[in-house]
C-alpha cells in the first residue's frame, strides 16, 4: 500500500511539474500552437475542465479549422454541462474531419497510392467525439453530471492543485 501511495503522489507531482513547465512555455511562446495543444491534452486527461475551457476559447477563436481545437472544446463544454455549445464545436470538428479525409482521399488518389492514414489519436477523437453528441441527441447527457469520456487513465489529480513554482536549473 505505501508503494502505491508514494507512487502516486509522485505521479501527482510530476503532473505539476509537467502542467507548470507547460503552462510556462506557451507563456513565453505564445506562437506555439503545438505546446498549447500539449496543455489542453494534459489539462483533459486530468479532468481540469475549467483550465481547459479557458485555455481552448480564444485559440478556437483565432483557430476555427483546428479539429482538435474544435474537439477539445466540445469536450470542455460538455463536461461543464454546456450542451448546446458542445454540439455546436463537436459537430464542428466532426465537418473538419469529413474536409479531412475528403482531402486525404484525393491526395492519396492524386499522388498514385502513397500512404496518408488517419492517426490512431484522430479515430479515437472521432469515435468520443460521436459519443458525446449520441449522449447529447438522445438526452442521457442531461440525465447525469456531464463528465469527460473515461479514457481508461488513471489520474493522480482530479482537481487542480495550487500552482508549483517551477525552479530554474542552470
Amino acid at each position: 500500500r505505501l508503494r502505491r501511495y508514494k507512487a502516486r503522489l509522485s505521479g501527482a507531482l510530476m503532473t505539476d511539474d509537467a502542467v507548470n513547465l507547460l503552462r510556462r512555455w506557451v507563456e513565453e511562446n505564445p506562437q506555439d500552437d503545438r505546446a498549447l495543444l500539449d496543455l489542453a491534452r494534459l489539462y483533459y486527461r486530468l479532468r481540469w475542465k475549467e483550465e481547459l475551457q479557458q485555455l481552448m476559447v480564444p485559440y478556437v477563436q483565432s483557430h476555427p479549422d483546428s479539429r482538435e481545437g474544435q474537439s477539445l472544446l466540445g469536450r470542455a463544454y460538455f463536461a461543464t454541462g454546456q450542451l448546446d455549445l458542445a454540439t455546436k464545436h463537436l459537430q464542428h470538428a466532426q465537418k473538419l474531419r469529413g474536409l479531412a479525409e475528403r482531402h486525404r482521399v484525393a491526395v492519396y488518389g492524386f499522388m498514385g497510392g502513397a500512404e496518408h492514414e488517419v492517426t490512431a489519436q484522430e479515430q479515437v477523437q472521432a469515435t468520443d467525439d460521436a459519443r458525446l453528441l449520441e449522449q447529447i441527441e438522445d438526452g442521457s447527457a442531461r440525465n447525469k453530471t456531464a463528465s469527460f469520456i473515461d479514457t481508461g487513465e488513471q489520474n493522480a489529480l482530479t482537481e487542480p492543485s495550487e500552482p508549483v513554482q517551477a525552479s530554474d536549473s542552470k
